[in-house]
C-alpha cells in the first residue's frame, strides 16, 4: 500500500515490458467512498512515464492483472461495482495508457476476473469466479476474448459451483 493525502494506493500485479520498464496494476481512492482501478508505467528507477485510472465516484474498480498483448497493448483485468453487482472489468491500453477499450462482463451477482494473459494468437486467457451470493459456491470460470475484447465462441469452461472454486493464477505454454 502507499497512502498520502488519505488517498490509498494498492498494487496488485505487475509486467516487465521490453526496455526493462514496469506496468503495474491496483486501485486507488478513498477506502470509504470509491477506488477507481489504475494502471501505472514506472521506469526502471520508478519514474512515473504515465498512468490513467478506470472508474468513477459511483463504482468501486480493481485491476487485479496486467499483460503485454503481441501488438504492444497492455491488458488488464479487475473488476467493478455495477449498479450493486461486482462484474468482471477488463481494459485495453496503448503504449502511453490511454484508454483503447474496455468491456464488462458478467452474468450473475458476483463475477471476478482475477488473471490474464494473452496467447500467442493475440487473444486474451482470462480466469476467474462467479457467484450468486458472492461466499459459499463459486464457479471457477476460464475463457478466451478476441484482441476487440469480444468472447470468442466456443471458449468458456466453467467448474461447477458446487464448492468454492476460485482460479487465480495461469500460464501460457509457449
Amino acid at each position: 500500500y502507499y497512502t498520502e493525502n488519505n488517498i490509498s494506493t494498492k498494487f496488485n500485479d505487475i509486467v516487465i515490458t521490453s526496455i526493462n520498464s514496469y506496468v503495474i496494476v491496483g486501485y486507488s481512492g478513498t477506502l470509504i467512498t470509491h477506488q477507481e482501478a489504475v494502471i501505472v508505467h514506472f521506469s526502471s528507477i520508478f519514474n512515473i512515464f504515465s498512468s490513467n485510472f478506470v472508474g468513477n465516484q459511483n463504482k468501486n474498480s480493481i485491476f487485479y492483472s496486467v499483460d503485454i498483448d503481441n501488438e504492444g497493448n497492455y491488458i488488464a483485468a479487475g473488476i467493478t461495482n455495477n449498479h450493486g453487482n461486482i462484474n468482471g472489468l477488463i481494459a485495453k491500453f496503448n503504449l502511453n495508457l490511454e484508454l483503447i477499450n474496455n468491456s464488462i462482463l458478467g452474468n450473475l451477482i458476483y463475477t471476478y476476473f482475477k488473471k490474464i494473459k494473452c496467447d500467442n494468437n493475440g487473444n486474451y486467457v482470462i480466469i476467474g469466479y462467479n457467484s450468486n451470493d458472492g461466499n459459499a459456491k463459486n464457479a471457477g470460470i476460464i475463457f478466451k476474448l478476441d484482441k476487440n475484447l469480444n468472447i470468442i465462441p466456443n471458449s468458456k469452461y466453467v467448474i461447477s459451483n458446487t464448492l468454492k472454486n476460485e482460479l487465480t493464477g495461469i500460464d501460457i505454454d509457449s
